[in-house]
């Protein structure tokens, strides 16, 4: 699953119609791996300081959004 950093945390739970199956379906639901596009400086602004342990950020927000969905890919890893 790709995300824009400008992604607010509910992105995950929006709804896409997939043909096949007949109905929508929430991105997260078929999500293995969350993919992020965006620059090492929005993650590391400075030195020692990381976006996504700052749950005030948009990163940090964007993050801990999939991560408490459940996401297998950032399971444990934040």
């Amino acid at each position: 699953m790709y995300g824009q950093r400008t992604a607010t945390d509910t992105y995950w739970d929006t709804q896409f119609y997939v043909p096949e199956l007949g109905q929508n379906v929430k991105a997260i639901d078929y999500a293995s791996a969350c993919y992020i596009r965006t620059s090492w400086r929005s993650l590391n602004p400075s030195p020692g300081v990381y976006a996504w342990r700052d749950l005030n950020s948009q990163i940090g927000k964007l993050i801990n959004g999939v991560k408490t969905r459940g996401c297998p890919s950032l399971s444990g890893l934040l």
